[in-house]
């Protein structure tokens, strides 16, 4: 069994984009309203439209991520 992500990851229905909402852990409140207000960093779309990614789709923005090589928490989230 794989460790849990430390992240918050959210997939745009519209365009398909995942991105990191949030690093865990957190408030379960204070990561609702993150959630609430989210924006697709890539088409704009509303929270409305936001799913929670499938394995793949998390998989892939993980592997991406460690691929760039960033270290900060700014860059991951």
């Amino acid at each position: 069994m794989s460790q849990p992500s430390p992240y918050l990851l959210a997939a745009c229905q519209p365009c398909g984009h995942v991105w990191c909402l949030a690093t865990l852990p957190m408030p379960l409140c204070q990561a609702a309203g993150v959630m609430q207000r989210s924006v697709c960093p890539a088409c704009g779309s509303q929270a409305k439209q936001h799913r929670i990614p499938t394995e793949r789709q998390a998989a892939a923005w993980q592997e991406a991520f460690e691929r760039s090589g960033e270290t900060t928490g700014v860059s991951r989230c």
